[in-house]
């Protein structure tokens, strides 16, 4: 699923160049899905000191998996992940819930779960979830962004604008908020600050060497200046 629907077009009327950003409302900016990868889960995994069952991220303490239903538990939680990308979001949330159900404590889940339901008008369950993998995560970068999106696709462009803030400031190098923070000031008409966030993105898509992100970036901040 491609969150980003950013369709700029270029129409030639009386020798003039009007430029049209298409965004829809539920198709506004990038979301952090990349961050509900089992990859990254997997590589997260560490066995604390006094337990034999549950497993933390290195950098942040917070329960994943337990080892008796792992196996289980990624396999429906890919299967989320999947019905997500593909904007089946009733099925998406659904099998959120049986992922949360098996472990409670991954908090990847819930935001997972969150950006599904704000996709089927349930705004106030959408930010329970958020605020539960805050609580199991407080400093997750990601978590801000994914509750930044669902702010700006409900129209709260304040709230949008604060959560991609503290995203960043929580993980400067994370060029996903950068990318959203600059859309949503292209959208609210601030083509300044839309322009700095957007060329910050670009330039950390490039160290990553995501040469796609880069180059669709490029592209719409040469459409930005003409």
């Amino acid at each position: 699923m491609n969150l980003l629907k950013n369709i700029i077009t270029i129409k030639n009327s009386n020798n003039a160049l009007f430029f049209t950003l298409l965004l829809p409302i539920n198709l506004l900016l990038v979301t952090s899905l990349n961050c509900l990868s089992t990859e990254e889960i997997m590589t997260e995994k560490k066995i604390p000191p006094n337990s034999s069952t549950s497993t933390i991220s290195s950098n942040n303490p917070t329960p994943t998996l337990s080892e008796d239903n792992e196996p289980f538990a990624l396999f429906e939680y890919a299967e989320a992940v999947i019905l997500l990308r593909a904007a089946e979001y009733h099925q998406a949330a659904q099998q959120f819930d049986k992922v949360i159900r098996i472990h409670p404590n991954l908090h990847k889940a819930y935001i997972g779960r969150a950006l599904a339901l704000s996709h089927i008008n349930q705004l106030p369950a959408a930010l329970e979830d958020i605020e539960k993998a805050l609580e199991l995560v407080p400093n997750y970068a990601a978590t801000y962004n994914a509750r930044g999106v669902i702010h700006a696709n409900n129209q709260s462009s304040q709230l949008a604008i604060f959560d991609f803030q503290k995203a960043i400031s929580i993980d400067p190098e994370y060029p996903e908020p950068y990318e959203n923070l600059g859309f949503l000031y292209y959208k609210l008409g601030n083509l300044i600050n839309a322009k700095i966030n957007l060329e910050k993105a670009m330039s950390l898509y490039k160290k990553m060497n995501n040469t796609q992100k880069t180059q669709s970036l490029l592209d719409a901040l040469s459409r930005l200046n003409p």
